[in-house]
Order: C-alpha cells, then structure tokens, then sequence
C-alpha cells in the first residue's frame, strides 16, 4: 500500500545492507501512477507487471520507483490443496524476476546482491516504444526481464544513491531557499571512462543553478560522493503550498545512457526543527512528528538521530466532540484546518527558534465542530541541561456562539521507540509527566509533560486488537474513545508480556469551561532520554525554562528588599487564570492580600493568603470577569504595589 515508514524501510535495508539480499517486490495491482510499498523503499527492487505482448498490464501499477517488468498476466502457477490455475498480478512477475536473479547469482557468483539486481535492470529489453508503453516512460523500470542477456552482456550500470538535500538551514524548504543535492554515485558493473550526471526538471517552480557534475573514470564498485561539488537549484516564488517537484538525473557514459527520479516537495507547510539533541516538525496543522501520514514529510522525534515516534498530534474535545489530525483507528482524522501558516519568529522572543501558527477545527462538519481557534507556539533551545526537550504551546479560544464544557486538551503520541513491540508507559505525577520506555537493554524513554496549571491526566494505551483492557484504539479511535483517553487516567500499558508490546500515549489537562469568546493556555513538553532520571530532569528544566517564557522577569538582586510585583502572566489574558509573581522581603511568613479593581474603582475580586519571603506566585481565578483593565494591589504589611492586568 501506499504511505511506507520508517520500521518497513528498516527492514529492507537491515535485509539488504546487513544480509546482502536483493528483495524483490511487487509494484502492486493499482492501475495508477503510485508509490506503493514495500516495493518503493530504497534498495527494494521493485518489478510490475507486463502481459504476453510486453505491453504494460492493465492492473499494474507504474512509477518511478519501478526498477523492472516481467510477465505478471495470465501465468499458470500452483493453489492451495495440489491445484493449478492462470493467475494476473505484479504478485505473478515478482517470483519471475526473484528466479531470474537467482539464476544470475548463480552464473556470477561474486556479485553483490545489488549488482545482481543492476545486471538484471540493464540487460532489460526495452519496450518503450511499443504501442501501449509510451505513456509509462520511465515508469516501467529498465524494461521487461531478459534472462539471456542477463547472462551473456556485461553492462555499464552506475546510480546516484543516499541522497542528502540541503538548504543548509532547517530542511524546511521554502520560497527562496537554495538547496543543494548531493550523494553517493557507485559504479556497480562495468568500468566507465568518462562518467556524466546531469540534473533537470520541467518545472517552473524552482531553477536549476548547477545541473552537472562529471565523476569521469569509475573502475567497478568504485564510490564517489559530490558534496564538494553539488548540484544546486533555487525555489522560485510561485509554489503552491506543498508543491512536488519531479527532477531526473541523466547518466552518460559513451553510448551507456540511465535515468534515475527522484522528488522534492517544496513551500511545505511545516517546520522541521533540530537546534538541540531532539530533531523534530511542527506543522500549521497541529499534527506533530510529520506533515502526512504513515511517517513522510517530517522528522519524526528523535534523539540524536535514534527516531522514537510513528505520529501524534494535539487533540481537543468535549464529550463526544473531538477534534484532531491524529489517527483514527487505522485512517486518519483532519479537523484542522491552517489560518495562518507557521513560522519563525525573528528576531526570536522567547527561546533561541521561536515558531508561531494558527488554525481551527472548520474541517469538521458543522454539528460536530467545536469552533476553536487554536494559536500555536514552539519554542526551543541549545543551552546545556535544554537540549533534551521542545515545548509547544496552545492557546485555545472558544470561537463558537455556545459554552465549551467539560474540554479537554492533550497531545497524542505513538510512541515506537526502538523495538516498538517492547515498550511500556507510565508517569511521574510529581512531575506532572507522561513516559514511554523501550525495555531492550539500552532502551531510551520518551514522554509528554504537561507544563501549565491544572489537572494532569495520562493514559496509556495498548495499541493492539481489543485494547488489552483499555480504549481499543487500533481497530477504530472513534472520538468517544478520544475523549476517553484525554480525561481519563491510564498510567500504564504495555503489560501483555513482561518486555512490553506496541503502546500509545496520551498527556492531556482539563476539564476548562470557555464561555463564548473565552479561551485557555495549555503548554507540554515533548522531551527524550536515555533513563528515567534523564528525562525527568529535563522535564524539571522544561518547567523552569516554561515558566521564565510566562514571567518574562529579570532575576531579583540579590539585595532586593521591598515589595515588588514582578510580574503577571498571561498579560493580557484570554483564560480564567493569571499567575502573579512577587517578591516579599525578609524570610519571615507574611500575610499578604491581593485585590483586583475595575477602571471606575470597583473591587470585583480579593485573595488573602500566608507566604513566605522570597520570590512567590500566586494564582488569580478571573472566570466571570469582563473584558478590560484592572489594576492588581498586592498588599504586605504596610506596603501596596500595583500593576495593570487586561483581560480579553
């Protein structure tokens, strides 16, 4: 099917780099123009379907990633219980390649698997030219299987493998970026003389600066790598939002002439970020990890290069409404819709790469629409001790004519972190976190801590068949179930066998009421580690580097010895609760009251309480009050400090 992954392409390339097998796979039977998997990984060698005629099947499919053609029409082969019959499929042309490739290990013993798959591609006989083929050009792989020549032609065959393409930024290419395009060309047959490799496409959406490069002579299994020498193209203006480019490198060599494809997608819609040890995307959709599904268009969450997620994202709900771009069941969901697409905020305000979006939930059908407008940030950064984490932030606001009650709001993760079969969850209460941990010796931990004030929930969920006595979330996430997994606590899963099995997780906060027009500051942190220890001390730093973003308040002196508020957050507010902080002289408990007044002097709110000296905070409810400025009188003894609030 389509979509692929990082665990399949795993396989494929743990099978053919660490066994030296060539796969043979299937191109599929879509009839259509498509990557299908696991034939389009890289190293899989991917066969479609011809018919008697060499004219392509009708059912088979055809792409770029096709590498060859074999008989897959009509081909008499075995049923269960000692039966026979004709059979149609690229399921019928895949063991006709595997057996040609077989044989041809056999002829040539010391080739490599993937000289064995290059032997077979270019001694293929080429049926582009036969009525019914031109249409598939280039699609159809090197042409349909000869087997004779195969054996008896020693071929030129050299590719250009493990592509690295760069805008030297945050490989979120955007309008204006120049990207350079480099990698590995390997020469797997015959030695070549005077190698050339020319860049072009026929789009007008980017420009090709620098289209050639001349590797020259390349003796056989020769490498070269052209990162010293790139080719390089520039992003034009005019694309439209995650706009595809095809391009096609042509390799020369006297009269030996290959093609090879490949695609990049460009204006994206999402923001890969890695200034620390994390590496992750942010979207203008509130996905998380990765832009599409089945783990394309992203980074993913890793850890120093170690990915530990298959998708997640924000969801919020109330009662049976939730809206999301998370997984449903084995689909996915698409309720929010960009307003305003992300990006970075320069020069940056609160961390070293600030991002900044927003969205609502206008992809949902009316009756089942929340009517939330959701503004994203995300802040991260470099500095020792913070480099373990990235903080996200969503301030929601009721956009809808009716109370929101009973909400909800947490961040979804699929965790797979390193043998995703063998992992766990639990949590830190104290710490307000959400953990999930490989139990392979050398496992690392992953999680989602909850950063701003209220309720802490984290359910766990066994992403198997039935749930294993939790939400069933592999055979249909319905939004009941959603809502179930945001205000419900679940603190562990992964407990069908004692090394763990596939889990989810959930960290999520509520319930909020938000009256019309009302709205809520909800902030995690996405954070990994190698131990428990690891990541709850960075959940400790997320928390502190959280709460400077809010304060936005210079250190005390030392020697500070009056009355001083020093600051209230958010400032201006949309939500029901702003924090005061202050600093009380001396050491000593003092009782302290605090008191909001309205613009004509009114007081509509008062607060008594014991604090100690030093540096506090204090939690103001503002639910019920109406729009406008406030003073807050902080009063101490003798002493009245003021600051204005507004409340939105």
């Amino acid at each position: 099917g389509a979509g692929g992954g990082q665990f399949g392409q795993d396989a494929i390339t743990y099978a053919t780099i660490n066994k030296g097998a060539l796969v043979v796979c299937a191109a599929g039977n879509t009839y259509t123009d498509d990557a299908q998997y696991p034939a389009a990984f890289q190293y899989a060698f991917s066969v479609a379907a011809t018919t008697s005629s060499d004219v392509k099947s009708a059912f088979s499919t055809y792409n770029y990633s096709v590498d060859i053609s074999a008989p897959g029409s009509n081909i008499l082969s075995t049923l269960y219980n000692n039966g026979y019959a004709n059979l149609d499929g690229t399921s019928m042309a895949s063991p006709i390649t595997a057996g040609c490739a077989a044989i041809v290990k056999s002829h040539f013993p010391s080739y490599t698997n993937l000289q064995v798959g290059e032997q077979l591609r270019m001694t293929a006989d080429n049926i582009y030219t036969i009525s019914g083929n031109t249409s598939f050009a280039n699609k159809l792989g090197g042409g349909r299987v000869n087997l004779f020549r195969a054996l008896t032609e020693s071929p030129k065959s050299a590719t250009f493998d493990n592509l690295f393409i760069t805008d030297n930024n945050d490989l979120a290419f955007g309008t204006g970026d120049t990207l350079s395009i480099s990698g590995d060309i390997i020469n797997y047959l015959a030695p070549l003389t005077n190698l050339t490799i020319t860049l072009s496409t026929t789009s007008t959406y980017v420009t090709v600066l620098n289209g050639t490069i001349n590797p020259g002579a390349m003796a056989t299994l020769a490498t070269q790598n052209n990162a010293a020498s790139p080719f390089t193209m520039k992003i034009n203006n005019n694309p439209p939002v995650n706009a595809v480019v095809n391009f096609k490198l042509t390799l020369t060599d006297g009269t030996y002439t290959s093609n090879q494809f490949f695609s990049v997608i460009v204006n994206v819609d999402y923001l890969n970020l890695n200034i620390n040890e994390i590496a992750t995307t942010i979207t203008s959709k509130g996905r998380l990890f990765y832009y599409g599904t089945g783990q394309v268009q992203g980074l993913g969450f890793s850890l120093n290069g170690t990915n530990m997620v298959y998708d997640g994202g924000l969801m919020i709900g109330n009662n049976s409404k939730v809206s999301d771009n998370c997984r449903d069941g084995l689909n996915f969901d698409d309720d929010f819709l960009k307003q305003i697409a992300i990006q970075r905020v320069i020069p940056t305000v609160a961390s070293e790469y600030d991002l900044v979006t927003t969205f609502n939930d206008n992809n949902v059908a009316t009756a089942d629409r929340l009517n939330v407008r959701v503004k994203h940030k995300t802040y991260a950064w470099s500095t020792v001790g913070n480099t373990r984490f990235v903080i996200v932030e969503y301030n929601i606001k009721n956009n809808g004519t009716s109370a929101l009650n009973s909400l909800y709001a947490g961040i979804l993760a699929d965790w797979d972190i390193q043998t995703f079969a063998n992992n766990k969850t639990d949590v830190d209460n104290n710490l307000k976190l959400g953990y999930t941990y490989c139990t392979d010796a050398s496992g690392l931990f992953a999680g989602t801590k909850l950063l701003t004030s209220g309720q802490f929930l984290s359910y766990g969920i066994d992403n198997l068949t039935g749930g294993n006595g939790g939400v069933d979330a592999w055979t249909d996430f319905t939004s009941a179930e959603k809502y179930t997994v945001m205000s419900t606590q679940r603190a562990q899963a992964g407990n069908s066998a004692a090394t763990g099995n596939d889990v989810m997780q959930t960290v999520s906060t509520g319930p909020f009421n938000l009256i019309a027009g009302d709205s809520v500051i909800v902030a995690f942190a996405l954070l990994a580690g190698d131990s428990l220890a690891d990541i709850q001390a960075s959940a400790a730093a997320a928390q502190i580097k959280y709460d400077g973003i809010l304060t936005s308040i210079k250190e005390q002196a030392s020697g500070e010895k009056e009355l001083a508020i020093l600051g209230i957050y958010p400032n201006p507010s949309e939500g029901n609760n702003v924090n005061l902080v202050f600093h009380l002289p001396g050491s000593q408990t003092t009782a302290v009251q605090v008191t909001l007044t309205d613009v004509i002097g009114k007081t509509v709110m008062t607060k008594n309480t014991n604090t100690p000296g030093g540096k506090q905070i204090i939690n103001i409810n503002t639910a019920g009050l109406s729009a406008g400025i406030y003073a807050v009188q902080l009063i101490a003894g003798e002493k009245i400090v003021i600051q204005k609030l507004i409340i939105k």
